[in-house]
């Protein structure tokens, strides 16, 4: 079956937001879509599903105006006959339908056997709580709110007969964003369930290159279509096949990182108190131990979403309060009497720096790319041109002039979280913190990283890394070098 070809151009205020000449679907295949945050991915996908804004928005698809384009039989099936998962499940639920309302809703209405499809996705019958819930902000959460919108799109599936209606599309736009591996791995069996049993022809969303890594394992490559969205340097966009088995065998490479003989430079007593829940240390034999960071060695701190790691993070920067707090970085003693001002005066910056889960935190949006830079006061980082040279270390495309003046604001994710790799290790600090570093990134800019962080330990900065993806970093660090936490109520 040949692919399905589009088109499009999407503007907003004078400024050109995505501009692709040939994007593919292949029809009967599970698509699966690459490319840094901000590129585009989901725009693209709300625009062929007919989801796109036209009121903020100037589009065109295949040459035609929105509207007409929306018109299209292509378009109308896509949305009668398909399911559109978004990033942000809020944007799906209702708040005033209970999520078990909302379960049989519409086309839903009449179907059976989501009970058994809801408790393949929590690997247990913890939903069942959930299902008189009036979904809010705080409950279900991110993760179990995905699992149900993933389970509607699952069950609307089942109205199809193999084969009968090849135009009918599901898009999963980051399905497991907020999800571990284990509940990763359960989607995907339920999508290749759905896909063999009634030929679901699917466009998947993610940064997740390692599910390539699950779906070897299950020997389910075939019937996956793999591609990747990269940027040009007119600021156009291209579509290109992703080598999944290139992939794989860059990732089998990995190696532990070479280990040291670091003098202690953090040590973090375990059993802290904050918000109400003590977080505790323990390492691959499970015996509770301290955190502790060593000079030029990198420290894997894992533990499911939600436990705590990044508020581990922000204890050590200073930035959240804790009882119980035994905290010494080099030859500074701090406990919970210490003044907040103390890290932001005297450790902040050489001492200790951060890489943020979320760029935007780290970064000031009104700044511009090389004043981000200057505002550290670094001698070898002040001047545009020193800006530059050190920009092209996590960069692909070569970089000009005109980019070095750009507003943070207007920057894609994936650009910002470059700079917020970058502005965290610019003053070579003894302590560094990386909070889901690979976040928005693509392939090449993960290799890139890998440099980055090979670089920092080799100047002896201690790393503590807070990450998902386990795939990489467990390959990077021995069992000594991991830590787990838990988290029991106060």
């Amino acid at each position: 079956m040949n692919p399905w070809s589009f088109s499009l151009t999407i503007s907003s205020e004078a400024r050109r937001l995505v501009q692709i000449e040939r994007f593919l679907i292949q029809p009967g295949k599970i698509n699966v879509l690459f490319g840094e945050s901000g590129i585009g991915k989901s725009l693209i996908a709300r625009s062929l599903f007919g989801l796109a804004d036209q009121t903020r928005l100037g589009l065109r698809v295949n040459g035609e105006r929105y509207e007409d384009y929306c018109k299209t039989a292509r378009t109308q099936t896509f949305r009668k006959q398909g399911f559109f998962v978004f990033q942000e499940p809020s944007t799906h639920l209702n708040p005033a339908m209970t999520v078990q309302d909302q379960l049989h809703e519409a086309d839903l209405a009449g179907l059976s056997g989501e009970e058994a499809i809801l408790t393949a996705l929590w690997q247990s019958d913890g939903w069942k709580p959930l299902l008189p819930v009036y979904p809010q902000s705080y409950r279900p959460s991110g993760g179990e709110k995905q699992r149900f919108l993933l389970a509607m799109a699952l069950q609307k599936a089942k109205r199809l007969q193999k084969g009968s209606n090849p135009e009918a599309l599901f898009v999963f736009d980051e399905p497991t964003g907020s999800l571990d591996n284990g509940f990763r791995n359960a989607f995907l069996q339920q999508l290749m369930q759905s896909y063999r049993t009634y030929g679901t022809t699917a466009l998947l969303i993610t940064h997740d290159y390692t599910i390539i890594t699950y779906l070897q394992e299950q020997e389910w490559l075939p019937h996956f279509q793999f591609q990747e969205l990269s940027r040009q340097p007119d600021g156009s966009v291209t579509q290109t096949e992703f080598d999944a088995a290139g992939y794989s065998g860059w990732q089998q490479s990995l190696q532990p990182l070479k280990q040291t003989n670091g003098h202690p430079v953090l040590s973090l007593e375990s059993g802290l108190e904050v918000h109400g829940r003590r977080l505790v240390f323990s390492n691959e034999a499970a015996n509770q131990v301290n955190l502790s960071l060593t000079a030029g060695n990198l420290t894997y701190l894992k533990a499911p979403s939600g436990v705590g790691k990044t508020t581990i993070a922000r204890v050590i920067l200073g930035l959240y309060r804790a009882s119980d707090l035994n905290l010494t970085i080099g030859s500074h003693l701090l406990n919970g009497n210490t003044p907040p001002g103390f890290w932001k005066n005297t450790l902040w910056g050489k001492t200790l720096s951060m890489a943020f889960q979320l760029a935007d935190e780290a970064l000031n949006q009104s700044s511009t790319v090389e004043q981000v830079f200057f505002a550290l006061r670094n001698p070898d980082l002040s001047t545009s041109e020193q800006v530059r040279a050190y920009l092209q270390t996590a960069f692909i495309n070569q970089i000009d002039p005109g980019f070095l003046k750009q507003k943070v604001k207007f920057l894609s994710g994936g650009q910002k979280q470059r700079l917020n790799l970058l502005r965290s290790m610019a003053a070579s600090p003894r302590i560094l913190i990386l909070d889901e570093p690979l976040n928005g990134v693509d392939f090449r800019t993960i290799q890139l990283f890998m440099n980055l962080l090979t670089t920092a330990l080799e100047k002896q900065t201690a790393v503590l890394l807070i990450s998902h993806n386990e795939a990489i970093f467990d390959r990077l660090t021995r069992p000594g070098n991991r830590i787990f936490l838990s988290a029991d109520i106060v």
